[in-house]
């Protein structure tokens, strides 16, 4: 047994279903090479376009940073598999997200955004994107995911405020 076995991230691998060095990561990571500047440059754009986000920034130089460090947390995640050094860098970055006061939906909502543009690229990809069929499919996938991450934060949101009230 190791000390891995007994971490938060255990249990939440055999809740999800997850094998932590799934034959599916080289794909993902393939992916993410491939799609997840794009999604990034988008996502950055509407952080220093909405004022509650932009503010955790100096400028553009640090925005930069933060999309570089992502990418490299997503590299890293699927090169490596999901262990223990995936769960200390996982907690550094929830570290750097309570220090720097970035509320759960802002991190979670990025995620939406994110997620959404990747699986939307990867479905539409190739002669996948001359179909109308497979580009209204990946919409509806990616439109999915960010109501299913909106209605979680919505949740997560309000478990903190009900605690915060007790």
């Amino acid at each position: 047994m190791t000390e891995l076995d007994n971490s938060p991230l255990a249990s939440r691998l055999a809740f999800y279903g997850i094998d932590p060095q799934s034959a599916e990561f080289p794909k993902i990571a393939a992916a993410l090479t491939r799609f997840s500047d794009k999604a990034m440059e988008h996502f950055y754009q509407r952080v220093a376009s909405t004022p509650e986000t932009a503010r955790h920034f100096s400028g553009k130089a640090t925005m930069d940073k933060a999309q570089k460090a992502q990418i490299q947390h997503w590299q890293r995640m699927f090169a490596g598999g999901l262990g223990a050094p995936y769960l200390e860098a996982s907690k550094a970055i929830g570290n750097v997200h309570a220090r720097i006061g970035l509320e759960p939906k802002w991190y979670i909502g990025g995620y939406a955004n994110i997620l959404s543009e990747v699986i939307e690229a990867i479905l539409t990809s190739g002669t996948s994107r001359f179909s109308p069929r497979r580009r209204s499919e990946a919409r509806m996938i990616a439109m999915f995911i960010k109501v299913a991450l909106m209605d979680m934060d919505l949740a997560i949101t309000r478990y903190f405020e009900a605690s915060d009230e007790s």
